[in-house]
């Protein structure tokens, strides 16, 4: 399958997330950008289920970049305010030129 380069047309960063305690005991909740770039992002499926009394929905998106080494599923992905935790990732069609990235974003509804 051919892919358009065009339709890599949405800005995400791969972050890892930092949480700790300062100096003074308080906690932090920081973000380390690992990697930024373009990404066709397709919505594969979605579910609504309940979690701790709390209904939850989870969105299972496909996101396509160019092919790099400097991600893991380790990391976590950040589109606009939403975040998305890394299912697997694989390279497509097994030529080194772009990447599937499987993720899931859940949240409460």
């Amino acid at each position: 399958m051919n892919v358009n380069p065009g339709e890599l047309r949405h800005k995400i960063q791969f972050i890892t997330v930092i949480n700790g305690t300062d100096a003074d005991g308080f906690p932090i909740h920081d973000e380390d950008v690992i990697y930024s770039c373009n990404a066709k992002i397709t919505n594969t499926s979605g579910t609504e289920k309940i979690k701790s009394g709390a209904e939850m929905t989870d969105k299972n998106t496909r996101f396509l970049i160019r092919y790099t080494s400097a991600i893991n599923e380790d990391m976590q992905i950040k589109f606009g305010s939403n975040y998305y935790d890394i299912q697997f990732i694989q390279n497509y069609e097994e030529k080194k030129e772009y990447i599937e990235v499987w993720a899931v974003m859940s949240k409460q509804v």
